[in-house]
């Protein structure tokens, strides 16, 4: 369906969707009252519902217990960061906790390392820790010295800040449990299942806690 699609015009698109999303997200989440799980969980139910009919167009081979394995950790890391997301740019600019994603490359590198046997090369640790140092200077408040108040210090005096950090470390490991999930049943019907999972379970919870 996407031959011939250049791949920078996807991440684009993807970058594009995304900002979009945080957006719409962001206001719902200041105005209309509702808990950061039923919006959160709203929206993933939503994507998931959403990739039902390409799915069903697209049959593919899964390999059932590996795949329920790593929807069952997936879906509970993601669950979590999606939950820590929704709080995090309910409660900070987006300007300052969005940069903070560019952390989970490095949870990721660690990660991948352990779960999938993949070691990272020169090149792939240089430029995590080019990301790693832009998301700190992010931080840095004008007018005040010391490292501590450059960067980790104003970011974990931000409570939006910190549920960020503890989102890209989750979604750093969750990555490569994803790969996994991908493995076992491609990149579709892992989408569908992880959106649907990580939906109805913020959604049951809000559910409770009502």
């Amino acid at each position: 369906m996407l031959t011939g699609v250049p791949w920078l015009w996807l991440a684009l698109g993807t970058a594009l969707g995304e900002t979009l999303r945080d957006l719409c997200l962001r206001a719902l989440l200041r105005d209309s009252g509702l808990s950061t799980l039923r919006v959160i969980g709203a929206s993933s139910a939503l994507a998931g519902l959403l990739l039902v009919p390409l799915v069903l167009s697209q049959p593919a081979v899964i390999d059932g217990p590996a795949f329920a394995a790593a929807l069952l950790l997936g879906g509970s890391l993601n669950a979590l960061a999606f939950w820590g997301y929704g709080r995090a740019i309910a409660q900070e600019d987006l300007s300052l906790v969005l940069p903070l994603i560019n952390l989970s490359p490095l949870a990721l590198l660690l990660a991948g390392w352990w779960v999938l046997g993949e070691r990272p090369g020169p090149l792939a640790v240089l430029g995590v820790a080019l990301l790693v140092l832009g998301a700190l200077m992010l931080a840095h408040p004008s007018g005040q010295s010391g490292l501590a108040r450059r960067g980790l210090g104003r970011l974990w005096a931000s409570p939006g800040c910190r549920w960020m950090l503890l989102v890209a470390l989750l979604w750093g490991i969750g990555a490569s449990v994803d790969k996994l999930g991908v493995n076992a049943g491609g990149s579709l019907a892992w989408v569908l299942a992880l959106q649907l999972s990580i939906g109805t379970s913020l959604l049951g919870l809000s559910l409770r806690n009502a």
